[in-house]
């Protein structure tokens, strides 16, 4: 290994005005006459890139046809630009304030050293004139850039603390592999992590905002490893390929611990992966901050004081049931309320409810709920309501005086009492007991910083965050009497004289109004107004 000064001396004898911006031939060619990688590889790799319109750089390394230790100085050569390997420095801690760490990680960029006048400035694309501008206007005037290529992961492990000796080839180990792809997710913040096996490939996705985005691909053999280390750490079985399995595992990223829950499903192609990506550091939403109206706030604060009754939020998954449910057991004086939780999983701690987590080949919700009845609670909170035990002990806590607050998958606040029949509840139980409904989406809401253009701070997508969409009903006199007489389709017929609020597709059209999202994300998430649904 070079001394620090060999490698200053090196770096600064270099002639940067004989770097280029132009390629004279494709990067592939290139590496097949350099024998980096064969023909055959070559054409597997451009069919990839055909389909994904990737850097071809990207797919080769993901194949693992290429060592990133030998890939980013070839690719310096053929770009001509200077090539810096980040592990073999020494960081000075006060370079990590020269370049706010968030941009960094956003242009993959990170200064490495400071020499007089000079600032050596490390891209995972140099060739970029964009970025280059934003890192003019992002550092000290007065310093004159040089820029070199740096392997991203080099990049990126700088910038998450770690050392320089956990940056490796995928090839010697899954280890650093899934912790820089955990790392780079976590910075995307997803609700899911997904690992899709093909035949001869692995799709690595992020569920953010909702939707699917294509991150990474793997080769099958590499993701063979990554699923057994998986498996390990959540505490499954390896030898199942089966079988579903579930199970969870932690991590560290800047010191914030994530939670992971894991589930393994047997596909055509191989077992897929989706992890959960918990984040508690965040914390609970206020009630408040979730996007519902004045008025329907003002219904929800007011169904979370109710002594007794059934309370259901229904909507599809990711559409935030839990989070609003949180956001207003939040609101519930648990000095005074015994309140008591089942759930599967507990997403968030909360000082003064005891909470109970439905743990897999264990006791499940139906099961669990029976035993907390003995608890004396006044409160109860139920993750889901999925099987008709579960439906008829929510109704009989609800009857005996208890406040119950539960999710539903359920298109809408209508279909929710005829999702109950379906689960064998009575109409006259039901009528008896439900004292609110809640139906929501989440849909996205247009970057502040772009306004819809596409920039880089929303992933160019145009849109960064979301905004919760609700229709909620108060069980009130006269819909109690509908309830209790009919549990049919002919009832929704009836429902229109009884709505006490906005529907879904009223509070879109405000939002739409307002500039805070588009028509084409409301589409997205109610469908077509002007299509009929039955």
């Amino acid at each position: 290994m070079c001394t620090y000064n060999t490698l200053v001396t090196n770096l600064m004898s270099i002639d940067h005005t004989s770097f280029s911006y132009s390629s004279r031939q494709r990067l592939g060619d290139y590496l097949v006459l350099k024998k980096v990688i064969s023909e055959s590889e070559l054409d597997v790799a451009l069919c990839e890139q055909k389909r994904h319109h990737r850097l071809l750089g990207d797919i080769l390394l993901e194949l693992g046809f290429v060592k990133s230790d030998i890939f980013y100085p070839i690719l310096a050569e053929f770009l001509h630009y200077p090539y810096v390997d980040l592990s073999k420095w020494t960081i000075n801690p006060d370079f990590l304030t020269l370049l706010p760490q968030d941009k960094g990680l956003k242009l993959t960029a990170f200064v490495f050293h400071k020499q007089d006048n000079q600032l050596f400035v490390a891209m995972a694309d140099p060739e970029n004139i964009f970025i280059k501008d934003q890192l003019r206007q992002l550092l000290d005037s007065t310093f004159e850039l040089k820029f070199y290529l740096a392997a991203p992961r080099e990049i990126f492990a700088l910038y998450q603390g770690q050392v320089s000796s956990a940056i490796k080839p995928i090839q010697a180990g899954v280890e650093p592999l899934l912790q820089t792809i955990l790392s780079e997710a976590v910075f995307k913040n997803p609700s899911d992590v997904h690992f899709v096996p093909e035949t001869k490939l692995m799709q690595l996705y992020n569920r953010v905002d909702g939707l699917l985005q294509k991150h990474q691909t793997l080769h099958a053999d590499i993701w063979q490893r990554l699923l057994v280390y998986l498996k390990l750490i959540a505490k499954l079985d390896i030898s199942e390929t089966r079988k579903s399995q579930d199970g969870r595992f932690d991590f560290l990223i800047n010191g914030e611990q994530i939670d992971c829950r894991l589930s393994v499903v047997p596909t055509i192609n191989g077992e897929s992966v989706a992890i959960r990506i918990l984040r508690k550091s965040k914390g609970i939403l206020k009630i408040q901050h979730l996007g519902f109206t004045h008025d329907q706030l003002v219904v929800l604060q007011q169904l979370g004081q109710q002594p007794q009754g059934l309370f259901l939020i229904a909507g599809p998954t990711g559409s935030g049931k839990t989070t609003t449910l949180y956001s207003l057991l939040n609101e519930i004086d648990s000095s005074s309320r015994n309140v008591v939780t089942v759930e599967d999983p507990v997403e968030y701690t909360m000082p003064g409810i005891r909470q109970s987590e439905v743990q897999p080949g264990g006791m499940q919700i139906s099961g669990a709920l029976r035993a907390l009845l003995r608890h004396d609670p006044d409160v109860i909170y139920v993750s889901e309501i999925r099987d008709q035990e579960t439906a008829h002990l929510a109704i009989q806590a609800a009857l005996t005086g208890h406040l119950v607050l539960a999710t539903l998958h359920a298109n809408d606040v209508q279909s929710i009492p005829l999702r109950l029949k379906e689960l064998g509840v009575d109409p006259l139980s039901l009528s008896s007991t439900l004292v609110g409904m809640l139906s929501q989406r989440l849909v996205r809401r247009y970057c502040v910083e772009c306004q819809g253009v596409k920039c880089e701070n929303c992933g160019r997508s145009g849109y960064h965050g979301c905004i919760v969409i609700g229709e909620i009903e108060w069980v009130g006199a006269p819909l109690r009497r509908l309830l209790s007489q009919t549990l049919d389709y002919h009832m929704r017929e009836e429902w229109v004289k009884y709505r006490c609020g906005e529907t879904l597709r009223d509070q879109a059209d405000t939002l739409v109004a307002a500039n805070v999202t588009s028509i084409a994300e409301i589409t997205r998430v109610l469908g077509d107004h002007n299509v009929a649904t039955f």
